[in-house]
């Protein structure tokens, strides 16, 4: 397993305790005794994530992590499983790292995100707009678990083919979200965190691995395309900041 994988340069990682894990027949961890905790140098997020690392949050503490990888692989139905079938073998991706397709619901709206216009262009616009299962399916979403460890993943359009990712790899408050063609490259600002933030499988935080802020809809708007941004998390009411995986 990877803390990390390839992507960190100058890390130091620190074995906080050792952390004994059993993962059930349905993919879900169960909880260890305690997470891995580590500095890494050089890194933007580094701060955000020494910060969140073993204190429950579940943001990238390894427990979590497979946890997610058991919602990943736990709860598709066939028709689920036919499309991602069909999306891996279209697009060449791993049909063991891909979960989906999936709905991104905000909580506070019951809007999905979706792309702007249903864009197939890079930089296109990421927002919210009443949730449908209409062609041509941009308001589906993969999940790609990008190291096979449940902590980092890539967010991928049904539609268009395009990580979700945040403009300009910024990280300041309402960066726009857009999509973009997916590359495992530095400042990896196509990778996000989920974190269970109310309870098995009910909301979540998505945040950006490299700024370490939350996916969200711009001035918690209710509107159809209100433009999806980051913005610095936090757990309070409206809770445009979560979101439902469902489909």
């Amino acid at each position: 397993m990877k803390l990390f994988g390839t992507r960190v340069h100058n890390a130091v990682i620190v074995i906080a305790a050792s952390a004994v894990m059993a993962v059930a027949s349905t993919g879900i961890a169960q909880a260890g005794a305690s997470p891995f905790s580590y500095g890494v140098e050089g890194d933007p997020a580094a701060s955000w994530r020494t910060e969140h690392d073993g204190d429950g949050n579940g943001r990238l503490d390894t427990n979590a992590g497979l946890a997610l990888a058991g919602l990943a692989g736990a709860a598709l139905s066939s028709q689920q499983v036919a499309k991602r079938d069909v999306f891996a073998k279209q697009t060449g991706r791993s049909v063991a790292a891909l979960s989906g397709p999936w709905h991104l619901v905000n909580i506070h709206s019951e809007k999905c995100l979706t792309v702007s216009g249903a864009s197939t262009a890079n930089n296109a616009g990421a927002v919210q707009y009443t949730c449908d299962f209409l062609s041509p399916h941009n308001e589906d979403w993969y999940l790609e678990d990008v190291y096979g460890s449940g902590d980092y993943w890539h967010i991928i359009n049904a539609h268009s083919g395009k990580c979700l990712t945040v403009s300009g790899a910024s990280l300041a408050n309402n960066a726009g979200a857009v999509q973009y063609t997916c590359d495992l490259s530095f400042p990896y600002n196509e990778e996000w965190v989920l974190e269970n933030v109310s309870g098995p499988r009910a909301s979540w935080h998505v945040s950006n691995a490299h700024s370490g802020k939350c996916l969200t809809v711009f001035g918690a708007s209710l509107a159809n395309n209100a433009g999806a941004v980051q913005y610095t998390c936090d757990y309070s009411l409206p809770y445009n900041e979560e979101w439902a995986i469902r489909y």
